[in-house]
């Protein structure tokens, strides 16, 4: 319990073949937070918790600090040169590269566990947030990779980190809210019977004409809906003939062979309408 009144849980031990930057971090945050401040405290926490061998063999280490540091930092250098492995630049850089985003992991996480390689990879630190971008773009799945892609042809070399997590976060938003619609549409779709197939019809030309039955079916239909004429105030009745019939779409049984009172063979349609080729034949008859 610190004077705070906030219970920390308390740093694990060092352990060998852990990560000792990491940690180190670890337990300066436990330092400050359960407020030792005193160099000399701070010495004895953190040889208790790399252990005895190492605190032991901690005296005989080189000094890698200055003479004017405190007895902390001049500790802290000791055992970072001694507990840090030496780190091969050019297979940090194949793991760094070789870094792909999870299936569901957003940029944020993924750009997380870049930051946590890029810094054993030895980059100057004007090469840090370039190499970062470029992770992102190529590591990216593919539906967001492919927006990267773009926007990277189209900014070139001014692409900024920000501007593509600017573009990740507003991808995630609409894979979000396209979740949220396509759940919408699932709660209102037929619900699946025992063997899991779904009560409606087949998505087949039956299955069209039997969910759509009311408009194919040989009845007459109504409109839902009401119309009306307006006729002018001065509008007249107009009579129009009905029009002709062609030859041949005309029966031919009901209107071929008909002979009139003359004796003359005539064409009649079934309005009993002489037509052009019933005249030509009468008059030359």
């Amino acid at each position: 319990m610190n004077s705070t009144g906030l219970s920390i849980p308390a740093v694990e031990s060092f352990r060998q073949g852990d990560d000792f930057g990491r940690w180190l971090r670890g337990v300066e945050r436990y330092l400050c937070a359960v407020g030792i401040q005193e160099a000399d405290r701070k010495c004895a926490v953190l040889l208790h918790l790399v252990g005895p061998d190492v605190a032991d063999l901690s005296e005989t280490l080189p000094e890698e600090t200055s003479e004017t540091a405190d007895s902390f930092e001049r500790l802290k250098g000791k055992l970072m040169a001694y507990l840090s492995p030496v780190r091969n630049a050019v297979a940090e850089r194949s793991l760094f590269h070789g870094m792909q985003m999870e299936p569901e992991e957003d940029l944020e996480r993924f750009l997380g566990r870049l930051r946590a390689q890029v810094v054993r990879c030895g980059y100057a630190a004007t090469e840090v947030d370039r190499e970062l971008r470029d992770r992102c773009v190529l590591g990216s799945r593919a539906d967001l990779r492919a927006k990267l892609v773009k926007l990277a042809a189209s900014r070139g070399d001014g692409l900024t980190l920000a501007e593509v997590r600017q573009t990740a976060r507003a991808h995630r938003e609409m894979e979000q809210l396209g979740a949220q619609l396509g759940g919408t549409r699932l709660a209102e779709a037929p619900a699946a019977d025992a063997e899991g197939a779904v009560n409606a019809p087949a998505r087949t030309l039956e299955g069209g004409l039997e969910r759509h039955s009311a408009v194919f079916n040989e009845e007459l239909g109504r409109i839902p809906i009401k119309e009306g004429l307006q006729l002018k105030s001065d509008a007249k009745p107009m009579y129009r003939r009905a029009r002709p019939v062609p030859l041949a779409l005309r029966d031919a049984g009901g209107g071929i062979g008909r002979r009139d009172t003359g004796g003359s063979k005539e064409r009649r349609d079934d309005s009993g309408r002489r037509d052009a080729g019933s005249a030509i034949e009468s008059s030359a008859a």
